[in-house]
C-alpha cells in the first residue's frame, strides 16, 4: 500500500469512500458475499499486515476491496448489513441490506476491542448522544467485532462530510483543538444552539468516560441536499472507548 500511487489510492476509494464524493475510473469492489465466519480470517491478515508479516495475496486482495480506503487508525472493512445482522457484497450488484462499516483491532490492542467499544456505544445512547446503530458481530477469535451502520449514508443517498480537521486545518497527530473552539464552529456552521447543545453532551461524555481520542479528524459535520449544516456528528460511533496508555491527555482541551 505504501507503494501506491495517489490515483491508485484514489481508485481503490472508489464510489465507497468516507462521504459522498466518489473517483473515477474506479478499481472494481469485491462482489462476493463476506460470512461472519470469515470476519475471523480477514481480521488476523489485517493483523500480519499491520505487524509487516507474510499475507496471504488472495485475503489481502479482499482486505484492499472491501476497506474502501475508510482510514483510520484501525483496520475496517465495509459492508451491507441486513436487518438480521448477516453480510452481503457491497460490490457492483443489487444492493441489499445497508451500508455498515466493521472494525479490526490494531496490533497494540487487546482481543476484547470490539467489545469495549460496542459497551461504549450502549453507554452514549444511553447518555442521550446522537448514535447511529451498532452490533456486536460474533467471531470464535474474540468477543466480537464492532460495527456500526454509517452515519453517512442516509435512506440510500451519500451525505457529503467534513472534519473539524479539514474545517479548521487543526492537526489531528498532536493537541490542537479546544472544545471552546468546536462549539463555536458549531454555532457558525449550524446556526442552532440545539447542535451546540450536542456538543456539549459529547464533550461532557469523553471526558466522564475517558475517550481520549477526541483528536480533529473525530468530529464531523454533514451537509444535508439543502446546502445546510443541520447537524455536527462526532463519530463516537467509530473512535468510542476509554483511551489506552498511548494517549495519557486528552486531544481536544476542554478546560
Amino acid at each position: 500500500m505504501q507503494s501506491c500511487r495517489p490515483l491508485q489510492r484514489l481508485a481503490m476509494v472508489g464510489v465507497h469512500g468516507m462521504g459522498a464524493l466518489e473517483y473515477t475510473p474506479a478499481i472494481d469492489q469485491a462482489d462476493e458475499a463476506v460470512s461472519i465466519a470469515e470476519l475471523d480470517v480477514l481480521a488476523e491478515e489485517s493483523l500480519k499486515v499491520l505487524r509487516d508479516a507474510p499475507v496471504d495475496t488472495n485475503q489481502l486482495d479482499r482486505l484492499i476491496q472491501l476497506n474502501g480506503s475508510s482510514a483510520g487508525a484501525r483496520p475496517k472493512i465495509l459492508v451491507n448489513v441486513t436487518d438480521e445482522y448477516s453480510i452481503v457484497p457491497q460490490g457492483t450488484g443489487e444492493p441489499q441490506g445497508t451500508p455498515w462499516i466493521i472494525k479490526f483491532r490494531s496490533a497494540h490492542e487487546p482481543a476484547d476491542t470490539g467489545q469495549v467499544e460496542y459497551a461504549y456505544s450502549m453507554a452514549a445512547r444511553k447518555a442521550g448522544l446522537d448514535m447511529p446503530e451498532t452490533y456486536l458481530f460474533p467471531s470464535q477469535a474474540s468477543p466480537g467485532y464492532f460495527g456500526v451502520k454509517r452515519f453517512d449514508r442516509v435512506h440510500g443517498m451519500k451525505v457529503h462530510v467534513h472534519t473539524a480537521c479539514g474545517l479548521l486545518h487543526a492537526s489531528h497527530r498532536e493537541p490542537s483543538l479546544t472544545y471552546e473552539s468546536l462549539l463555536r464552529l458549531t454555532l457558525l456552521l449550524t446556526r442552532d444552539k440545539r447542535e451546540v447543545v450536542k456538543m456539549v453532551r459529547l464533550m461532557v461524555f469523553n471526558v466522564r468516560s475517558g475517550n481520549k481520542d477526541d483528536h480533529s479528524k473525530n468530529f464531523s459535520f454533514l451537509l444535508d441536499r439543502n446546502n445546510q449544516w443541520p447537524w455536527p456528528r462526532f463519530t463516537t460511533s467509530l473512535h468510542l472507548r476509554a483511551s489506552m496508555g498511548n494517549r495519557p491527555v486528552w486531544s481536544t482541551t476542554f478546560a
